[in-house]
């Protein structure tokens, strides 16, 4: 699973990856989590944490740092065991 999130923060992009090289899979389209109720003044982080939401991390002193539940690219595999 891959995740992009722009400067000025309103949408995170989250594509599939290809199992074994992690490239995107450009078969699955992204899928997209409005974060604009986060408030965050400017993107800088973004990790996925162990139990499906993601974290977001700001610029400044003092950092902010939110977590939200993101949908997953329908079809993708990401959390599930790989044959």
């Amino acid at each position: 699973m891959v995740s992009t999130w722009p400067y000025a923060p309103t949408q995170v992009y989250v594509f599939a990856a290809q199992p074994g090289t992690g490239r995107v899979d450009d078969v699955i389209a992204p899928a997209v989590c409005n974060v604009a109720s986060l408030a965050e003044p400017a993107g800088e982080g973004i990790t996925w944490l162990d139990d499906g939401r993601l974290m977001l991390v700001s610029e400044g002193l003092p950092a902010r740092i939110s977590t939200i539940r993101c949908a997953r690219p329908t079809g993708s595999t990401f959390g599930r065991p790989q044959p």
